[in-house]
């Protein structure tokens, strides 16, 4: 399941990298760091290099973005339920306003509303994904 998680994210930077102003690959991220916790940072930091050389930015300004906020989650997990939608929606829509603001997109409010929602979607098909294959090794 790990290579799948990893060959999506792959594609979402590429999406990322060419087409959409969105930062799929954030909410992917945190999505994955609620999920998963496993080799989180390192991953983490992979992406946001691939996704700077891709963008054209200085090398490791998302690497630092992405690892600080997922720190940051991974921080609060015993303060907060992290693994809520409401989290899962408030994270996602100011760590979109924040990455929106840092790396000077335009129509940030709406492309950070737009991100609470798809990082809503990610959280929620990769929590019915861990369902179905917890439920699944149980009852083997």
């Amino acid at each position: 399941m790990v290579i799948v998680l990893l060959l999506i994210l792959a594609f979402f930077i590429l999406i990322e990298g060419t087409i959409t102003s969105l930062p799929l690959t954030f909410l992917f991220l945190l999505s994955f760091v609620i999920v998963k916790r496993e080799m989180v940072f390192p991953v983490a930091f992979f992406a946001g290099i691939f996704l700077d050389l891709l963008t054209l930015r200085p090398l490791g300004t998302s690497s630092l973005f992405f690892v600080t906020v997922l720190f940051f989650v991974l921080l609060y997990q015993l303060k907060y339920e992290i693994n809520s939608y409401g989290f899962v929606g408030a994270a996602s829509f100011i760590g979109s306003l924040v990455f929106l603001l840092l790396f000077g997109y335009k129509a940030i409010v709406v492309q950070a509303m737009a991100s609470s929602l798809l990082g809503l979607l990610f959280f929620r098909i990769l929590t019915i994904r861990q369902r179905s294959s917890i439920t699944s090794k149980k009852y083997k």
